[in-house]
């Protein structure tokens, strides 16, 4: 490709060129003289845009032998008419008459900020000055979504805390099949709790020059209905800080989610089975929760505060909070958002499938970055690991946008880079189509089956999964 050609382009696979007729009509249209195109130019721009939306691209040839070249799209203005949509991280050569200075707001390649990595050294994060932590902006919006938002200090000590207790990780046995009744569906259910892999932490010092000898299990609460007698308990163990106003935890927990009182300040949610008491707790500034505004989102979540002196009472109280979404209250694994609790669902079917057929598969939830060999930093939705063997990764997709099909083609790109990857699937939660999930999980299972060693001739006719597992239903401590 050179010059002004255009051609047809989808996933970094290059298609159909457009004749000379109908790259003119999308100059005299869409370069800044449509006021000078005539009626025909127009209506042929319009049957390109039409023929392409939501189905293909367009790649430009102004910068040869570049990868990915310059990439357009067709969207729909507010009015309901198609226009050219530039994205992507190539701009076209200023020579080209689709050039457009490239806003650095709007440039996928350049949002979200540096790789997110575990907090190092200290987990009492709290400064003695305005008993404040860090928190970070998010990443710059690329239209109306921010990609991989750089997220707040607390929320990495968060990550650091559940990839150092192992709730990021499912293993063959945390899941199985439960016996019903008869005439009653088959359902899944957890054989582990993940949530007591926390106590794994308790003879951990968050920080040894603040607090000596002080372990997560005295300066951590795990349970928000013991948070207050917690607060008190911290304060107890004042003198045992180096300095009294290095006095401070953390509660780090499953809530339901936090909500704002008519009062005007916001409490973390946690309510109980039943007709049970429902637990809050008051937090003195806004929390901040994944890539959304505070009380948004669909929950259950991870929940992490910081445990400070308040300046005007002196007592120890939760200053600020971080949540983010998990899998359910039984299964607390993180997700990052409600379409990735589907991918996980059908992973945690298939690892039960798989075990039955003898292959013992683990599910792994990144939820820190991974580096390339070429330092680039991604991070994947999921991953299935075989033991030795390769891993598998499974990305949620849930949205067909261009930018937002860019941005997953370069980040996909870089995955199938990470160190014995073998293959990435896509997963589209937010299709009820029963074909597609069901070729997925053939999918699957094929690769699966074929790493470990077995024939294909193992890969069934009842879509690769348990059929006692169709007409589940999801209650506590089920998927």
């Amino acid at each position: 490709m050179t010059g002004n050609i255009l051609c047809e382009y989808w996933r970094e696979q290059a298609g159909t060129l457009l004749t000379s007729v109908e790259t003119q009509a999308l100059v005299a249209c869409f370069t800044g003289n449509r006021e000078h195109s005539t009626q025909i130019e127009q209506a042929t721009a319009a049957a390109i845009l039409q023929r392409i939306h939501g189905r293909r691209w367009l790649a430009c040839g102004c910068r040869p032998g570049v990868e990915p070249p310059p990439l357009m799209g067709a969207r729909r203005h507010d009015t309901g008419a198609l226009h050219i949509n530039r994205f992507g991280a190539t701009a076209h050569d200023p020579g080209c008459p689709f050039y457009v200075e490239m806003d650095e707001r709007t440039s996928p390649a350049i949002a979200g900020g540096g790789p997110l990595k575990a907090i190092t050294g200290s987990w009492l994060l709290a400064t003695p000055r305005g008993r404040g932590v860090s928190t970070g902006t998010g990443g710059k919006p690329v239209g109306n979504r921010s990609w991989k938002p750089r997220m707040p200090r607390l929320g990495r000590l968060l990550m650091t805390i559940l990839e150092a207790a192992g709730i990021n990780r499912i293993e063959p046995t945390d899941v199985e099949l439960a016996p019903t009744e008869a005439g009653r569906p088959a359902r899944v259910r957890y054989a582990r709790l993940l949530y007591d892999r926390l106590k794994t932490l308790d003879s951990y010092e968050l920080d040894t020059r603040k607090a000596p000898g002080l372990t997560w299990r005295d300066l951590t609460c795990t349970y928000l209905g013991g948070l207050t007698r917690h607060c008190i308990q911290i304060r107890k163990l004042i003198p045992k800080f180096r300095m009294p106003e290095d006095a401070q935890g953390l509660f780090v927990g499953v809530v339901d989610g936090v909500r704002r009182e008519p009062e005007g300040h916001w409490v973390l949610v946690r309510k109980s089975k039943g007709n049970g008491p429902t637990a809050t707790v008051r937090i003195l500034g806004e929390p901040k929760t994944s890539g959304q505004k505070a009380g948004a989102g669909i929950g259950p979540f991870w929940a992490i505060a910081q445990l400070a002196s308040d300046p005007t009472t002196s007592r120890i109280e939760p200053t600020e909070a971080y949540l983010h979404p998990c899998y359910s209250k039984a299964f607390p694994v993180p997700v990052d958002s409600d379409l990735e609790r589907r991918t996980l669902r059908l992973a945690l079917e298939q690892v039960v499938y798989w075990q039955s057929k003898g292959v013992g598969v683990h599910v792994v939830k990144p939820v820190l970055d991974e580096l390339t060999e070429d330092e680039a930093a991604c991070r994947p939705d999921f991953e299935l690991r075989l033991p030795g063997g390769p891993r598998f990764l499974i990305e949620t997709m849930g949205y067909e946008d261009d930018d937002y099909m860019q941005c997953k083609v370069g980040t996909h790109a870089r995955m199938r880079r990470l160190p014995g990857v073998a293959g990435l699937f896509e997963h589209w939660a937010g299709s009820e189509e029963a074909e597609g999930r069901d070729r997925l999980r053939r999918l699957l299972t094929v690769a699966v089956l074929g790493a470990s060693g077995r024939y294909l001739a193992d890969v069934e006719d009842d879509c690769c999964t348990s059929g006692d597992l169709k007409g589940k239903t999801e209650r506590e401590g089920e998927i």
